[in-house]
């Protein structure tokens, strides 16, 4: 599955799409970093990590120290997502203990005889390179098309270039229990909190009540959404950007919508609608 549709009224993907023109991931990562270059080709996408090593070496990425920088996320830290049935949930559950590298064991039975539950993010913070720098940093550089990978973006059916600006970040999230089978329900967490400290890892279990759970990490914080720009890369594989027609270009529409590209350099979203997107390996 490349894609996992969401609900289109959420408040915090309302607000990561269109504040922060994100695209969210199912599977938060830290390996998803600004400079981060994806290749994306009929609904797909694929992570190809730091886009220097693509760079022919006679044109290389130089950055300074302080391109890269942090902000703290206010529209987002807090707010409750709206609720989803437990089977959506649970898949947006395991995402999250994927990225933090943990089974999965005790989950389903911690949440036994729930039906419906929303998230929050705490400690969101938005980790970017001015768009503005990122295309100074790029336009005149020339990928190698030596490497097998920039050989994607050619020919008769090329992946679509794009470059991460900016990423959304959290250490922090909670998962509330909207609506059970029963009145008297309670979560039941023995097994959860004994597995996770027995394993001793970056998560942990930050608080609990009979219907939430909060988990956290005290040294990592994963990327859950990130913004991209476009750009077009020539026959010699040197990098071209086209001036904006649009505000945002939209890779790819879902449903019975007409599957054309609309051009822009200045963000891309990947799909029209709101939901996760599963990296192709």
């Amino acid at each position: 599955m490349a894609f996992l549709g969401l609900c289109q009224e959420d408040p915090i993907l309302r607000a990561l799409r269109n504040t922060f023109h994100a695209n969210i991931v199912r599977v938060p990562s830290e390996q998803i970093v600004p400079f981060g270059a994806v290749a994306f080709r009929k609904g797909k996408a694929r992570y190809l990590g730091h886009v220097a090593p693509l760079l022919d070496p006679a044109t290389p990425l130089n950055p300074e120290a302080d391109d890269v920088r942090s902000a703290v996320v206010t529209g987002v830290t807090g707010t409750l997502t709206r609720s989803v049935d437990w089977g959506l949930g649970l898949k947006i559950l395991l995402g999250f203990f994927e990225g933090f590298g943990l089974p999965v064991g005790g989950l389903e039975a911690a949440f036994q005889g729930t039906e419906e539950v929303a998230f929050s993010f705490n400690k969101v913070q938005k980790t970017f390179v001015d768009v503005t720098r990122l295309g100074e940093l790029l336009i005149g550089k020339r990928f190698n098309r030596k490497h097998a990978v920039v050989e994607s973006f050619y020919g008769d059916a090329p992946h679509d270039l794009l470059v991460l600006d900016a990423v959304i970040q959290s250490c922090d999230f909670s998962v509330h229990v909207q609506k059970a089978n029963t009145a008297k329900f309670k979560l039941k967490t023995a097994e959860l909190t004994a597995q996770l400290g027995k394993l001793k890892g970056a998560l942990k279990l930050k608080g609990s009540s009979d219907r939430h759970l909060s988990f956290g990490s005290d040294d990592r914080s994963l990327t859950f959404a990130f913004s991209c720009v476009r750009f077009y890369l020539d026959e010699h594989g040197h990098i071209d950007l086209i001036e904006p027609e649009f505000r945002r270009i939209i890779l790819e529409r879902q449903g019975d919508q007409d599957l054309h590209l609309v051009r822009n350099p200045d963000y891309a979203l990947l799909y029209n609608t709101m939901g996760m997107i599963e990296w192709e390996p």
